[in-house]
């Protein structure tokens, strides 16, 4: 059996899609039984006439959400959106484009260009909700970090862009990794003016 890509059907009381994607992530199967159900139909490309790798997604009655390309972290984007059980089917490219207005609908991202279709985009942007990569500071940034577990103690520290992290007290790259990051405000005191210049390049 092959179900076609767009196809929807009951699984119990769950209804599902037959959307594109690549592996497993946010298949109804991947955690229910994938292999045992005569249900679902065929899924891999090398089994399908349509030469397809598809997922049987749950349809829920979901928020609509959107969100803008981000150039350098479109791998960043792509983790955000499968958190949220998203189906990530777009080329890396498309995630980094700052142009792109990235939109989910039915469960799949989709993305227009806001030159091409800026009514479109307009549309979207009044009456979905944006969704937005953390904070993420730029090298040798002085920013305020800290963890999970830091309920009452900040750290005023430089970003290391290249190792996700800070520099050290040497001022050398790869220091400590921190769970958050915050933008520090105002004029840098003169201490920091002083180990700014003084860091590793």
């Amino acid at each position: 059996m092959e179900r076609k890509v767009g196809e929807r059907f009951k699984e119990g009381n769950t209804l599902l899609e037959t959307v594109k994607n690549h592996d497993c992530i946010g298949c109804f199967y991947d955690s229910n039984g994938c292999g045992e159900n005569d249900n679902q139909g065929e899924c891999c490309t090398d089994t399908r006439k349509d030469e397809e790798d598809v997922i049987f997604k749950e349809v829920k009655n979901e928020e609509h959400y959107y969100i803008w390309g981000v150039p350098n972290r479109g791998e960043k984007i792509k983790k955000l959106l499968s958190s949220k059980g998203i189906v990530t089917n777009l080329d890396d490219k498309t995630y980094s484009n700052s142009n792109n207005l990235i939109y989910i609908e039915k469960g799949t991202t989709l993305a227009i260009n806001k030159n091409n279709e800026p009514s479109l985009c307009n549309l979207i942007t009044s009456n979905w909700t944006e969704l937005k990569l953390s904070y993420q500071p730029k090298d040798k940034e002085l920013v305020w970090a800290w963890d999970d577990d830091d309920i009452a103690k900040r750290y005023l520290v430089f970003f290391d862009s290249r190792n996700d992290g800070c520099f050290s007290y040497a001022g050398n790259r790869v220091g400590t990794c921190y769970n958050h990051y915050a933008p520090f405000d105002g004029e840098y005191p003169q201490w920091a003016k002083e180990a700014l210049e003084k860091l590793e390049d």
